[in-house]
């Protein structure tokens, strides 16, 4: 297949590995505020120049294109609040993940952990597939894999622990092509009373059995 990669050993030994996010909550929050200042710009230009005279049509635009408007600056706002939120960290305690393999998982919280009411962990396995209409492309996903790994409203276990994660010997390895791709991913979930719920996500390398490479 053309273009496609396939990861195998990188020779670096095998160690403990911490888990980077694989989206920053700062950036999608200045990615919201920049979007809601341009909407919300060109409507009110629109608003102000263009001379919206009363009837039904006119209405159900300002009305319809406003909300949107305030719907996009209070998800900014609350992309703004999750920047405060306690920030999981994940250790791996193997570098080199294969099908079939078994680790470590740890988790530590940088922040105050003592408000987050529950707490779940996720290992996804997603296949991604591009297909082309003409000049158009469109992409579908789907959890080839989704298994729990733990589940707590204990204050302590949230705040710190461990699970062993086991992965299929059947299970695919990471890929991507043009037209395919197969990724893994760690989710974190946290529930915290009258604020932004903590939802973030860590990519992971998941390498082609060793009897391939």
């Amino acid at each position: 297949m053309t273009n496609a990669t396939c990861p195998i050993e990188s020779g670096e030994p095998d160690e403990p590995l911490v888990i980077q996010a694989a989206d920053s909550r700062v950036a999608a929050a200045i990615a919201m505020w920049i979007f809601s200042l341009i909407w919300n710009g060109v409507i009110g230009l629109v608003f102000l120049f263009a001379n919206i005279g009363p009837g039904f049509f006119p209405m159900l635009f300002s009305t319809v294109f406003g909300l949107i408007g305030i719907a996009i600056l209070v998800f900014a706002i609350y992309c703004t609040m999750q920047i405060f939120n306690p920030r999981p960290i994940l250790i791996c305690s193997q570098r080199d993940i294969y099908p079939g393999s078994e680790f470590e998982l740890s988790w530590v919280f940088r922040g105050n952990s003592k408000k987050i009411q529950s707490m779940s962990i996720v290992l996804e396995g997603i296949e991604s597939v591009t297909y082309r209409q003409g000049t158009s492309t469109r992409t579908e996903t789907v959890n080839f894999l989704e298994k729990k790994v733990m589940e707590s409203s204990v204050c302590t276990t949230i705040q710190q622990g461990f699970e062993l994660i086991s992965l299929p010997v059947t299970t695919m390895h990471s890929f991507k092509s043009s037209n395919n791709a197969f990724t893994w991913q760690i989710r974190v979930f946290g529930k915290i009373a009258l604020w932004p719920d903590i939802n973030d996500r860590f990519e992971i390398i998941v390498l082609t059995p060793k009897s391939v490479t």
